[in-house]
């Protein structure tokens, strides 16, 4: 839970640092929490950025130090609040978001599938979920079709919540090292 006037890290490249929450878009009350959009002043800025000290944006917030209650009766608690800022069509400004990406190796660390781990193949952005290689397998039943007249039941690896994961290793980068000027 995220009240007004509340300093906030910023999870992503755009170049603020710090922000404080100015209101919730789209609800009466004035506590913001994971997956809720805000908007934020923006209260620290490195100078490179697209965004200056002082700006007024959008946000959806990512992490809470208040703990959320899961289904399964576990708690989630980050260590900070943090958003990441978005634009009118909420689509992230920053190229960056700091977190897993595809390719990454990660480990589930609660739910059923705890202590499972695979490579992440999928992020599903707009629900905090990730879909991992061999992890919470599901069955999808198939219609009849020409190509299958008896139907099908295909397996094949189901979403779970991002928060529900960590990151064990970083994906190998396609970009080649910079080299210095000597």
């Amino acid at each position: 839970m995220i009240q007004l006037r509340t300093r906030i890290d910023v999870a992503d490249n755009t170049g603020a640092r710090m922000a404080t929450m100015i209101g919730v878009i789209g609800k009466a009350s004035a506590n913001a929490h994971v997956g809720d959009i805000i908007t934020a002043n923006v209260k620290e800025a490195s100078s490179g950025g697209t965004v200056k000290k002082g700006d007024v944006v959008r946000a959806v917030v990512v992490r809470t130090r208040q703990p959320v209650r899961r289904e399964d009766g576990s708690y989630l608690r980050f260590d900070n609040n943090a958003i990441v800022i978005i634009d009118k069509d909420m689509t992230p400004r920053g190229t960056r978001i700091f977190g897993v990406r595809r390719g990454d190796i990660v480990q589930v660390i609660s739910g059923n599938h705890k202590g499972a781990s695979g490579k992440i193949l999928q992020i599903l952005a707009a629900k905090n979920q990730v879909i991992v290689e061999g992890v919470r397998m599901i069955k999808k039943h198939q219609r009849k079709t020409q190509d299958q007249p008896n139907g099908a039941i295909i397996e094949r690896e189901g979403p779970l919540h991002i928060s529900n994961v960590k990151l064990v290793e970083k994906a190998a980068t396609d970009k080649p090292a910079k080299k210095k000027a000597a």
